[in-house]
């Protein structure tokens, strides 16, 4: 294990001290005992943002070193980045995806891609004019931040693809195709009524975000068609999120779900499957009479979705649908400012 002493000048040592859960071993260093620990972990965005920022700055190398097992690169992982490019291009949040994601995540990809996993993008240069929660609750702190720009500048747009390139994605589509409103979802779901009570008022913007998951698995699956051959790992992840701790090596992560909000999830293949296109298609498909229609005691955000997942299994006998970690990784995203 490394020494705490390495982190002597960094860090409150009462973190170290009072938490008792410093274990590089499994992830946790004194920043992810701060999130693990209730109350420590400000949920006011702007707090959370400066907290990120600092331990960014500060952990500066991985403290998974000696890791804590080899990375033969056997496993195959298959990454995609999918959401609104905001403050992708930004150069915090490069260096996360970059180092402290997919470098320190290792695995391979398929074919002859070895050193690393695969990268997949979906992005969207047309992003959401205005948070969907704000359209009902506009005292939230959400509402505080940057959310009218429809669409980013050329000399925005050009730093974008540069940085998407850098990737050497093995597939990518960029969309300038404008984001669902409530007027839209109205046309488009099922039945719209189901989805009055969430934060939103609609479904709108749920629709954005995890549309994005259905398309990755869909690239994914599609790329693993032509390959002839499946990957092990799956991971999804905004563009904008600024990562704050390196990631352990893939050979170090449980067969089960690693979530971070619905910010960034790592999941095997074996229930990415279902995992990631069911939410939308909860959405899309839903009526009356389901169980997540029009039920506010299950569902108000749009991760409870994922939650609804879950707990897919007999929640009476205490069997969960999906073995499930929370703040598996640390960090949150970039909002642009005013």
């Amino acid at each position: 294990a490394l020494p705490i002493s390495q982190f002597d000048n960094v860090v409150p040592e009462s973190w170290v001290m009072e938490l008792g859960c410093f274990d590089p071993q499994m992830g946790r260093t004194p920043f992810s005992c701060c999130t693990l620990k209730p109350g420590l972990w400000p949920s006011y965005r702007q707090h959370r943002l400066e907290l990120v920022t600092r331990y960014s700055d500060l952990l500066v190398t991985s403290p998974f070193v000696p890791p804590p097992c080899r990375d033969d690169h056997k496993l195959k992982v298959a990454i995609c980045i999918a959401g609104a490019t905001r403050t992708f291009a930004d150069a915090r949040v490069q260096d996360g995806l970059r180092h402290r994601f997919m470098e320190s995540l290792g695995g391979r990809g398929l074919g002859n891609r070895q050193d690393r996993g695969d990268v997949f993008f979906y992005l969207h240069h047309a992003a959401t004019k205005r948070n969907g929660i704000c359209l009902t609750n506009p005292e939230r702190e959400v509402c505080r931040y940057n959310n009218d720009a429809s669409s980013i500048a050329d000399e925005q747009l050009r730093a974008v693809y540069a940085a998407a390139e850098w990737f050497s994605p093995v597939r990518a589509h960029h969309s300038h195709k404008p984001p669902w409103t409530p007027e839209t979802a109205a046309q488009y779901t099922a039945d719209e009524s189901c989805w009055s009570h969430l934060l939103s008022g609609s479904s709108s913007m749920y629709l954005n975000t995890l549309s994005n998951w259905d398309e990755c698995m869909h690239m994914i699956r599609d790329y693993e068609l032509e390959q002839e051959e499946k990957y092990d790992w799956v991971a999804v992840l905004r563009p904008d999120l600024l990562i704050a701790q390196h990631v352990r090596p893939i050979c170090a992560y449980e067969s089960v779900v690693h979530w971070l909000h619905d910010w960034a999830v790592l999941l095997p293949r074996s229930i990415a499957g279902e995992f990631l296109p069911a939410p939308f298609a909860m959405i899309r498909n839903g009526r009356r009479g389901d169980a997540l229609c029009g039920n506010p005691k299950r569902l108000i955000q749009g991760e409870d979705f994922s939650f609804w997942l879950r707990m897919k299994g007999d929640v009476a006998e205490g069997k969960l649908g999906y073995p499930w970690y929370d703040h598996a990784f640390h960090g949150t995203p970039l909002r642009p400012p005013r």
